[in-house]
């Protein structure tokens, strides 16, 4: 999903496991798309657009690939923080251990919802948490969509972890760029 704000663009990443073999189409792909739209614009500030995604379908290199095109604001508060700083999800597996975690940011949290200390205030991350699995369900009942997974590798496609729930931290987290 692609959302642009505060002169940034950022994008967010997920996987899905599909139902059937069949080659997914279009619907598929907007049903996707929607499924963020939907659960995520009345969290987000309004300063941040949704202006869609490019779902690709495995394996990576030679599946069909969709733009999916969008332009919906938000409906949040009116003012966020740095366009660098997000609400932070935890995707959760069934199972343990390090190779079964993944996350993604979601950029947009107003800055009236956060403390000094980085803290989003308990109704906020309520709202986010609300958010997150709504995007789940949403995104899982879709025609042709399994569920949510974690790969955990490109070359290894067969053998991804479905994630049972999506957790929003408290603290809000940075997606910084390292220095190396």
């Amino acid at each position: 999903m692609a959302l642009t704000g505060g002169g940034r663009t950022a994008l967010v990443t997920d996987a899905f496991r599909l139902a059937d073999l069949q080659t997914p189409g279009i619907d598929t792909a907007n049903a996707i798309t929607d499924a963020f739209i939907n659960a995520f614009k009345t969290v987000t500030s309004l300063d941040w657009r949704f202006f869609g995604a490019i779902v690709r379908f495995g394996p990576l290199p030679t599946g069909p690939t969709f733009d999916v095109g969008r332009n919906v604001g938000s409906s949040g508060a009116s003012s966020s923080l740095p366009p660098n700083t997000s609400v932070l999800f935890q995707k959760r597996a069934a199972v343990g251990g390090r190779s079964n975690r993944g996350r993604f940011f979601v950029p947009g949290i107003a800055e009236a919802s956060v403390d000094a200390g980085g803290l989003i205030t308990p109704t906020l991350l309520a709202s986010y948490q609300s958010a997150g699995e709504n995007y789940r369900t949403s995104a899982e009942a879709a025609a042709g969509i399994d569920n949510l997974v974690i790969l955990h590798d490109e070359a290894i496609v067969d053998d991804p972890t479905t994630v049972v729930s999506l957790q929003a931290q408290a603290l809000v987290a940075t997606q910084r760029r390292r220095l190396r």
